[in-house]
């Protein structure tokens, strides 16, 4: 929605001041949220940022209500705020669950190494490939959110493949970053270890 408020600004210079001003709202949404999380849920300072978050929120809501109900509002700015009304519980649900991020930043970012190679990978067009793909972005981000080192972890995989004779463990509960030790995540967490000694 911010992003959608700044082209708006961009596009309508007399109504720049206008979705400033739900730019503006937002941050201020941001700014008191990332003051919140900074504290233990339920703790005093917590509680005191989530209020204040809670009023922020309320307010903002009166405001749209408000607005929607101007007649004077240009179509295209009602859009946006039809838009917003339409959408305000998913965008709001960080304030009943503060581990919910406000935006998905995070995962777009994710996912900005497979969309600038996904140009590179045109061409085979095979189905399987892009599968495995596909399975292997998401293995290695999910290896990367729990601070495993992938090259470390794939060398692991490959020498209990070559324990069996090549095929695939029937268990693969060792090397699933939840279901391992603490000992296990900090060892696998490192660079690889070559023995040049021979």
């Amino acid at each position: 929605m911010r992003r959608d408020f700044l082209e708006h600004a961009k596009g309508y210079i007399e109504q720049e001041a206008w979705a400033l001003y739900w730019v503006e709202q937002i941050g201020h949404l941001y700014h008191i949220n990332n003051q919140r999380i900074q504290h233990k849920q339920k703790s005093k300072l917590f509680c005191e940022k989530d209020g204040e978050l809670k009023k922020a929120v309320s307010t903002m809501q009166k405001e749209l209500n408000k607005q929607l109900a101007d007649t004077e509002l240009l179509p295209s700015a009602k859009k946006l705020l039809k838009s917003l009304m339409k959408h305000w519980s998913g965008l709001t649900i960080f304030v009943d669950y503060p581990n919910i991020p406000m935006d998905n930043n995070i995962a777009e970012r994710g996912l900005r190494g497979s969309v600038v190679g996904r140009k590179n990978y045109y061409g085979s067009g095979a189905t399987w490939s892009a599968e495995l793909a596909a399975a292997l972005f998401t293995l290695f981000k999910t290896l990367k959110l729990w601070k495993i080192n992938v090259h470390t972890w794939l060398l692991a995989y490959f020498y209990e493949c070559a324990l069996i004779g090549g095929a695939s463990p029937e268990d693969i509960t060792q090397f699933l970053p939840w279901e391992m030790t603490e000992k296990q995540r900090e060892l696998l967490s490192k660079p690889p270890c070559y023995d040049n000694s021979e």
